[in-house]
């Protein structure tokens, strides 16, 4: 709408504040918004937004994680605020730690993230661990020391960089997970390699050496297309230890429906 007036808007708005607050005013609701991102550092250091901007509040928004290393018992949190992709470009709130962790394999513990911001702005962050109940949280107040100019500033420096930093997380991103896909791979050639032929082997290993190259550069198109590759090399591999798996499955079901 360019027939609007930006600065008669904002006088309005003013205008009509000034009347509420005065008690002047009763039929029009004012709603306090949160002025920039609200997240949480994930590995390769990306920052994953958990309440964006101008949403409006109170809030309570819940996102689940899970862990990226073998008998991981310590999870790392890590409280941020901005608008970038990567964590070193936005604004630090807080750091605690989620203890107490049973030692899983990565990708089995189950970290519910939940961000909760009140009417006056008081953001309290919570980690909980679903499997054994743990939690820990922490309060911040992410206004504070924050003036609207910063905020401005924040905006459009994310908007000026927002191709690098695209770039930069589709990499971290493709990176993460092709690293995924190469432990899960080499594991199951180590423990059940004697499932597939020599042929669908020498596939695979191809496949995993191809990865690994293409995970070096800095192409994350490269990366995710071997990711594909070695997923379709894998294949046979993974039917055959579902299958195993399901047999045994079955086998367990039979002996105890005869004890």
């Amino acid at each position: 709408h360019t027939e609007i007036d930006p600065d008669e808007v904002v006088a309005l708005g003013a205008a009509i504040q000034g009347q509420i607050l005065e008690g002047r005013r009763k039929d029009v609701l004012l709603l306090d918004v949160i002025p920039l991102s609200l997240g949480i550092e994930t590995f390769g250091g990306v920052m994953t937004r958990i309440v964006d901007r101008n949403t409006t509040v109170p809030v309570s928004v819940t996102e689940v994680f899970t862990t990226y290393v073998d008998g991981q018992t310590i999870v790392n949190m890590h409280v941020l605020q901005g608008e970038r992709e990567k964590v070193e470009d936005n604004r630090s709130l807080a750091r605690f730690q989620l203890k107490g962790l049973e030692p899983l394999p990565a990708g089995i513990p189950k970290i519910e993230v939940q961000f909760q911001v009140d009417v006056d702005g008081l953001l309290q962050v919570t980690a909980r661990d679903t499997r054994t109940g743990h939690s820990q949280s922490v309060e911040v107040k992410p206004t504070y020391g924050l003036r609207e100019e910063e905020v401005d500033r924040i905006v459009i420096d994310s908007m000026e960089h927002a191709a690098e930093d695209l770039a930069a997380r589709q990499l971290i991103e493709s990176r993460n997970e092709a690293d995924t896909v190469l432990r899960a791979a080499e594991k199951a050639l180590a423990e059940f390699g004697r499932l597939v032929d020599d042929a669908e082997r020498k596939a695979i290993e191809d496949a995993v050496a191809g990865l690994k190259a293409s995970r070096a550069t800095e192409d994350y198109r490269k990366i995710r297309s071997d990711i594909r590759a070695l997923d379709e090399a894998a294949k046979p591999l993974a039917d055959r230890m579902m299958s195993r798996a399901l047999g045994e499955e079955i086998r367990k079901r039979k002996i105890g429906e005869l004890l």
